[in-house]
């Protein structure tokens, strides 16, 4: 997917999200510096995907959708502590794949 087309479709996701105010949101949930950035995290988020879905999806809810963490429990069907767990741990793994390029949330 090209650049332009893959922060479309986030932008697109954001816009249908119920907690999604504005353009100036949707830059500030998104704090990748460069089209390269941008790149490295689909990809990042392609292989936690693949290797703990879960997590995926809460990154896809807590950072792209912006849900908070209730929103999140809801959206996915688990416990609370669950969303908690697998946030950080989804942050974590997220960071170190992407060798400390992005500011976590």
């Amino acid at each position: 997917m090209q650049t332009t087309a893959l922060v479309h479709e986030v932008y697109l996701r954001l816009g249908q999200s119920r907690s999604f105010v504005d353009e100036t949101h949707f830059l500030r949930h998104l704090s990748i510096q460069s089209d390269e950035g941008l790149l490295a995290l689909n990809d990042a988020i392609g292989r936690l995907a693949r290797e703990m879905p879960r997590l995926a999806d809460v990154v896809e809810c807590r950072f792209f959708a912006g849900y908070g963490e209730e929103d999140t429990v809801r959206a996915l069907g688990v416990s609370l502590r669950t969303v908690q767990r697998d946030w950080l741990k989804a942050r974590a793994w997220l960071y170190r794949e992407l060798g400390g390029t992005i500011r976590q949330a």
